[in-house]
């Protein structure tokens, strides 16, 4: 597939914004084995993915995305690895897709004159992931262009990947993880998607301090998921230890919000390890 001008995609890409979720279907021997700490090479292989078609995009996206502060958004995210079937080795901190097909959701927030650009580039594409110790060869097989759910201003979510979020103190010299039950941690949530959306609208970062409410008056965090039945995951990222909460919760937030987190991610580490993902509970709020 030929390039696209690397001034239309830097024109397109920072204006009307579409989302979109493909389900790749994987094919692959039976009893493939995978290291835990396995996303940051997913995320490796999408932004290869991307160069193929239009490296300065890649490189873009890769180096600078959409700034905020002393932070980027690359404003996309990606689901687990869910095989048909799997068996864990803790010995070898491996699990074993036991048998084929697996499955993998990839979710965007991007320009609606790339979308069907960015899908078509996946098609029959390769995937390997391993290392010195073990590696693991994949073939897409098929996509699936997932529905859009209708959002309200208040939904609740399941995390199909962990939400990460992280407190700085200044007595600290390592970040804090937040967890789910923690009072900061809705405050954080909220946060997190305001960032984002001025990234978006290329709204400079103020000096010190973001200027915004605590917990503004028409957003909301509740926890679904009681505190003894939080879970929590370590995740690896070039030796660095990363860890975040699967729990349910519901939000109240503009429309435009939760679009925005649903398809681009909530909390940190979105892009670089697939963190942040949920689907939407079925049932009323």
């Amino acid at each position: 597939m030929g390039q696209l001008a690397p001034h239309l995609i830097l024109h397109v890409y920072g204006e009307k914004q579409t989302t979109m979720r493909l389900l790749l279907t994987l094919n692959h021997r039976p009893h493939l084995r995978l290291s835990f700490h396995y996303p940051y090479h997913i995320s490796s292989w999408i932004y290869h993915i991307l160069s193929q078609a239009d490296s300065t995009f890649a490189q873009w996206l890769h180096e600078k995305g959409f700034p905020y502060g002393l932070r980027s958004y690359k404003l996309f995210t990606f689901s687990p690895l869910q095989p048909s079937a799997f068996r864990i080795d803790r010995k070898a901190n491996q699990f074993i897709a036991t048998q084929p097909p697996t499955t993998l959701v990839l979710s965007f927030w991007l320009d609606k004159a790339l979308e069907h650009f960015v899908m078509g580039l996946f098609q029959a594409q390769h995937l390997h992931i391993g290392d010195s110790t073990y590696q693991a060869h994949m073939e897409v097989s098929s996509i699936e262009m997932l529905r859009t759910p209708q959002f309200q201003t208040t939904m609740r979510y399941r995390t199909r990947s962990p939400i990460c979020l992280t407190r700085h103190e200044p007595e600290n010299k390592y970040a804090q993880f937040l967890s789910p039950d923690h009072p900061l941690f809705g405050q954080y949530l909220i946060h997190n998607l305001l960032r984002k959306q001025r990234a978006i609208a290329g709204v400079p970062a103020g000096m010190g301090k973001d200027h915004w409410p605590e917990q503004p008056d028409n957003l909301k965090f509740r926890l679904l998921t009681p505190a003894s039945r939080l879970r929590s995951r370590l995740l690896r990222i070039k030796n660095v230890n990363l860890r975040g909460f699967l729990f349910d919760f519901e939000l109240t937030a503009p429309v435009a919000l939760h679009q925005l987190g649903y398809f681009a991610g909530f909390g940190e580490k979105n892009s670089a390890i697939g963190m942040g993902l949920v689907d939407v509970m079925k049932g009323k709020s």
